[in-house]
């Protein structure tokens, strides 16, 4: 998908499908750069990019703290030269449901998952002008559109929605796409889900009957193939959309409310 020789850089791209974008790209011919907050997996993520014969940097950072993303970005085009490609993929939850959470619970909610896009894309864009353009990726998720549990979640992917929609417009006039990706509940080793089926395997087996048409999650295959397609040349009329990957999934979780 002409991916040799471009530059991706993505946060939280240690593990689950940050990581399984990166690599990916990487077995594509694409450099990467990412970040996460743990060195350890950013050490074992930097050594399984690298088998692709390709250029890679990893580094520890917080994307909530405006120096720690500047300092990324920074090193990431002094190591690797330019930015193709921004994948958003850090994201997260704070809080519990309405009651039991409180208001920095919600602002770290966004911060986490919508400021930290807003921040690395003003960061990014003036170094993609440099090259005539890019592409820009936002993982949201189903959650966005589909309600669930703590609401602070998915009110905040529902603005990574309306962001990429937004800054379609804005963009376009740098030769900028830019989309969202939701994907549906998605099962990899050490997640979330993996955790949740072996704590409630009956509960586990009754969404995942339920709530798939297929019976199963999604896997970190599944989501990053069409990350690399949206992000890639042939998707050059793919702009401020949101692509859901979930399998028709109904609900985004097995516990209701």
């Amino acid at each position: 998908m002409n991916k040799e020789g471009r530059i991706a850089l993505i946060t939280g791209g240690s593990r689950g499908i940050g990581q399984a974008i990166a690599l990916q790209l990487a077995s594509e011919g694409c450099h990467i750069a990412f970040c996460a907050r743990g060195n350890e997996s950013v050490e074992e993520t930097l050594s399984k990019i690298q088998s692709y014969g390709v250029k890679a940097y990893g580094a520890v950072a917080d994307v909530t703290k405006q120096d720690q993303l500047e300092k990324f970005i920074q090193q990431s085009t002094e190591k690797l030269g330019k930015i193709d490609f921004l994948v958003c993929n850090a994201g997260g939850v704070f809080g519990k449901g309405l009651l039991e959470s409180t208001s920095s619970d919600w602002e770290q909610t966004f911060q986490l998952n919508l400021f930290h896009c807003v921040n690395a894309i003003r960061l990014c864009v003036p170094l993609m002008n440099q090259q005539g353009g890019g592409s820009i990726l936002l993982i949201a998720s189903i959650s966005g559109t589909k309600p669930q549990p703590k609401a602070q979640y998915g009110c905040a992917k529902a603005a990574q929605i309306y962001l990429a929609k937004s800054l379609a417009y804005e963009l376009a006039a740098h030769n900028i796409r830019i989309n969202a990706l939701s994907p549906g509940s998605t099962i990899f080793p050490n997640g979330g889900w993996e955790k949740f089926q072996a704590n409630n395997p009956e509960l586990f087996a009754q969404f995942a009957e339920q709530e798939f048409p297929q019976g199963r999650l999604a896997t970190l295959s599944e989501i990053a193939n069409v990350a690399t397609f949206i992000l890639s040349d042939r998707a050059n009329w793919i702009n401020g959309t949101n692509i859901p990957v979930d399998g028709a999934q109904l609900s985004p979780s097995a516990l209701g409310y």
